[in-house]
């Protein structure tokens, strides 16, 4: 186990919600905005602020959490996931979202492989800012791919990943996905 994975792993260990930060699980889309029959396969929350820049430094000594939504279309052949990070302020969670993908963990689960990674096209999620990547796999049922969308919006950094089988998910549907996402973000910071 490589040591990335262990840190996350110890960092789920007796999680408790933070007096400060809002719950992350509140945040994240659910069933409800996902076609009929998606299931959800997982979800976890563990403690924010692993590294040593500014922003992680503020959200652990805030006792921050990341949540994290895993689904699963009826098809078997898309998968979600989703995540959540509220931060101590709106310049941390850009801070955040830019060396996103720097810091995301290889799904030990996937039987695929990266053959071509290259930055999405530049989206436009309300009142966000946002980041892009798009992987081109393979894998036993043949080429897939995975899309992620990284975005800030007030104190608080998202991610979602869409990845398929055949044809890949429409950037459109992402952002339709984080405009949903944004709508409990507001609803949960103006309560």
């Amino acid at each position: 186990m490589d040591l990335r994975r262990l840190r996350l792993a110890l960092s789920q260990i007796g999680v408790r919600a933070s007096r400060h930060l809002p719950e992350p699980r509140g945040l994240l889309i659910g069933l409800e905005d996902l076609p009929p029959k998606w299931t959800v396969l997982d979800e976890r929350r563990w403690r924010s602020g692993a590294g040593a820049e500014p922003w992680a430094v503020r959200v652990r000594r805030l006792g921050g959490l990341t949540a994290w939504r895993s689904f699963k279309a009826p098809s078997n052949d898309r998968w979600l996931w989703v995540q959540a990070t509220p931060l101590a302020t709106d310049e941390d969670a850009d801070a955040a979202r830019a060396g996103f993908l720097n810091r995301t963990l290889k799904n030990p689960s996937a039987q695929v492989r990266i053959m071509a990674s290259h930055d999405g096209p530049p989206l436009a999620v309300a009142a966000s800012h946002t980041t892009t990547l798009e992987q081109l796999t393979t894998g036993p049922a043949g080429p897939g791919s995975a899309r992620y969308l990284v975005w800030s919006h007030g104190p608080i950094v998202s991610a979602l990943s869409a990845s398929a089988f055949g044809e890949p998910w429409p950037w459109t549907s992402l952002v339709d996905l984080a405009r949903k996402q944004n709508q409990r973000i507001d609803a949960v910071l103006t309560r």
